[in-house]
């Protein structure tokens, strides 16, 4: 949740990508910024994403409004809060 929170204050944008990586790296997500208001979350699956090449994997770009982040956040922390 931390994640979608910190890319929700940070709409006007940040310098690098913003990470986050399940621990044993076979689910990612990347957040970029374009400078004009369009944040592209890149969606990784597979076995040990930090390895080269020679294992499959996924990654699906997910191109978003810099403006939609608050409801994103919102929508991610009531899926991912435990009752």
């Amino acid at each position: 949740m931390e994640f979608f929170d910190d890319l929700a204050r940070s709409w006007r944008g940040w310098v690098h990508d913003k990470v986050l990586s399940a621990m044993e790296h076979d689910f990612r997500l990347r957040a970029t910024h374009d400078g004009t208001g369009h944040v592209t979350l890149w969606i990784g699956f597979g076995p040990d994403l930090t390895e080269n090449e020679r294992y499959w994997h996924l990654v699906a770009p997910l191109e978003l409004e810099a403006g939609a982040l608050d409801r994103l956040a919102a929508q991610m922390r009531a899926e991912l809060t435990v009752p």
